[in-house]
C-alpha cells in the first residue's frame, strides 16, 4: 500500500507472508521521526559504515540480530535509494508488517498527456514505477 505523505514524501506499508524475527527500526538522524506512534526499542544498533552511522539511528531488541540486518547490501541500498530518489528512509519492521517512510522524496517527475516521451521522461517514469519494488528489495536483504 502506499500513500502520499503530508511532509514531502511517500509512505508505504508492505506485509510479507512470514513475520521477522526481531522488531527493528531505521530511522534518518535530525529528521521528523515518521512513526511517532511506534515505540523505540531498547537496543541501538551500530553499523560498520561511519556515514550510515552519521545519517542514522538504527534499534532493534536484539543486538545480534540488529547488527546482522545491518549488512552491507542493506547498507549499499539504502544509500543508493537516498541518491537516486533525494530523500531520506524510515523503516520500521514488526511482525510481517514493514512500515517505510521516504521523506523529503521528490523526483520532479509528472504524468502528462501533452507531453512529448524522451529518454529523460521515460527513465524519471521508470524510476518512479520501481520505487515500491526497490524498497521491498531492500526489505527482503533485512529478512
Amino acid at each position: 500500500m502506499i500513500f502520499p505523505n503530508t511532509y514531502y514524501g511517500v509512505n508505504m506499508i508492505f506485509t510479507f507472508p512470514r513475520s521477522f524475527s526481531h522488531p527493528f527500526l531505521i530511522k534518518r538522524r535530525g529528521k521528523i521521526w515518521a512513526f511517532k506512534h511506534m515505540k523505540e526499542l531498547p537496543v541501538e544498533l551500530t553499523s560498520e559504515s561511519l556515514a550510515f552511522n552519521e545519517k542514522y539511528k538504527a534499534f532493534s531488541d536484539d543486538e545480534v540480530e540488529g547488527v546482522k540486518r545491518l549488512n552491507p547490501a542493506v547498507l549499499s541500498a539504502i544509500n543508493q535509494l537516498n541518491e537516486l530518489y533525494h530523500g531520506y528512509l524510515n523503516i520500521a519492521v514488526y511482525g510481517n508488517t514493514a512500515y517505510v517512510a521516504f521523506d523529503y522524496y521528490y523526483m520532479g517527475f509528472s504524468y502528462s498527456c501533452f507531453r512529448t516521451p524522451d529518454m529523460e521522461y521515460i527513465k524519471q517514469f521508470r524510476d518512479e514505477i520501481f520505487l515500491p519494488w526497490r524498497i521491498a528489495n531492500l526489505l527482503y536483504d533485512i529478512e
